[in-house]
């Protein structure tokens, strides 16, 4: 019997990796839609390094960091690396002064290196073999939904809170 969509939208074992992922995803977009437009606001002019280092550093923690996961856990380092992810996004913060936006991307990247391939085995971890595809791909269904639907999100929000660049 094939397990459908909807029983393991509500397993038990994977609610939580489903908000977690959304969550991850809907931080996440902060730094592709409003990363750019902060940093111009602040004289940064160099922004596409952000993403060019944040990137190359993301797919060298992926290519050598799987060691890392397998020893430690990967439910040990979940939340480590989405507290990584954290202090990357809110280095953003400090943009503009001394390279943090190039600390940022450092950071960030590193966390997004470890927690998004942490999260996609967990999900892998905790489904019955016969519907890893289908747990898959609301895996990436949710960090692609998250992407999509943060930026009006946090934009809408950052709007409210009185942030100008976002009107």
């Amino acid at each position: 019997m094939a397990i459908k969509y909807g029983h393991l939208l509500s397993d038990r074992g994977l609610v939580p990796l489903w908000i977690v992922t959304l969550l991850f995803a809907l931080a996440l977009s902060l730094r592709l839609s409003f990363v750019a437009p902060f940093a111009y606001e602040q004289g940064v002019r160099r922004v596409g390094i952000y993403f060019a280092i944040y990137s190359v550093v993301a797919v060298s923690v992926r290519l050598g960091g799987g060691r890392v996961l397998d020893r430690l856990g990967l439910r040990t380092m979940v939340a480590p690396a989405m507290t990584v992810t954290a202090i990357g996004i809110a280095l953003i913060a400090g943009t503009g002064r001394f390279p943090m936006l190039d600390l940022a991307a450092i950071v960030g990247g590193i966390g997004h290196g470890y927690a998004y391939p942490a999260l996609s085995a967990l999900v892998i971890a905790r489904t019955h073999p016969g519907a890893i595809g289908r747990s898959s791909s609301i895996y990436t269904s949710l960090y692609d939904f998250g992407s999509l639907a943060g930026p009006y999100a946090l934009g809408f929000m950052a709007g409210a809170a009185g942030y100008g660049g976002c009107s």
